[in-house]
């Protein structure tokens, strides 16, 4: 009579466990880019609709005044902190009136290590600058 004292198996095997890490990995590699992608669009398109915010402010002053600047200097009537309440913590969002008739706000990526945050630009005839579509 031969009697049989198998072990009932419990857990994983090594073998199983490495494909789950490698599967793991995979998902990540996949995952990690596209998400640091988003990332960056969305600091982007918050910085462009703070320009627009910006630039909408200036028009109203405009309609006033009529004029952006105050008096004969290059300083814009309206000044970031005024129209934007809750400013972009990435970009600094900033203006210039090179005539009273004229301004171009200008969003600049604090990080500048980061080589896909690019300058963004905004006149008062609507022209974006060159990096609006990047």
């Amino acid at each position: 009579m031969r009697v049989n004292y198998r072990r009932a198996e419990n857990g994983f095997t090594l073998i199983e466990l490495m494909i789950v890490v490698a599967i793991i990995g995979v998902l990540a590699a996949i995952a990690i880019p596209q998400y640091q992608s988003y990332i960056i669009r969305s600091r982007k398109v918050a910085a462009q609709a703070d320009l627009t915010t910006y630039a909408q402010a200036l028009e109203r002053y405009y309609t006033t005044n009529q004029t952006y600047a105050i008096g004969t200097t290059k300083v814009c009537g309206v000044t970031a902190a005024t129209a934007l309440p809750n400013p972009n913590k990435f970009y600094n969002i900033t203006s210039t009136c090179p005539t009273p008739d004229s301004f171009v706000v200008t969003a600049d990526p604090i990080d500048t290590n980061n080589d896909k945050m690019f300058k963004q630009t905004l006149d008062q005839t609507g022209k974006k600058g060159d990096n609006w579509n990047k």
